[in-house]
């Protein structure tokens, strides 16, 4: 229990993060200022219902390995990603946000570790939790030293 908590808590963090990354390259937009407000705010709300909502689905155990749900997942986050490139004013605003920061944030990627502990415990196969949890703590160690 305290490891899932210790989850929610660190993706909370992360999430509010992104959405800082976001703020600073919605403020870099040119135009008027309803622009950016409604961008703002949409992506904050956005960001908060993905948050709630893959919280709600981990939790009534959705993406357990035994079902096929997970590609359906990343399909559809992806999906959902080649579709907001589309938009001009998204690539303006991921343009807007400084180099660094969107290398320094994978920083919390050390904290995929978790998915070693998980394995460890039994709880996740090794398919799964060994590659994704080096790649993740090796990502998360060397972000800093690529982001400088």
């Amino acid at each position: 229990m305290t490891l899932i908590l210790l989850q929610a808590i660190i993706q909370s963090i992360a999430s509010t993060l992104y959405w800082i990354g976001l703020y600073v390259g919605i403020r870099a937009l040119p135009g008027e200022k309803s622009r950016r407000l409604r961008w703002t705010v949409g992506s904050a709300a956005v960001l908060v219902v993905w948050l709630v909502g893959v919280m709600l689905l981990a939790a009534n155990d959705v993406f357990r390995t035994d079902a096929p749900r997970i590609p359906v997942a990343l399909l559809t986050t992806l999906a959902a990603g080649y579709l907001l490139l589309l938009s001009r004013t998204f690539r303006a605003i991921i343009s807007g946000i400084p180099q660094h920061w969107l290398i320094g944030i994978q920083t919390f990627r050390i904290l995929g570790g978790v998915f070693l502990v998980r394995y460890f415990q039994g709880e996740l196969s090794g398919v799964f939790a060994i590659p994704a949890g080096v790649g993740d703590v090796l990502t998360g160690l060397f972000a800093p030293l690529v982001a400088y």
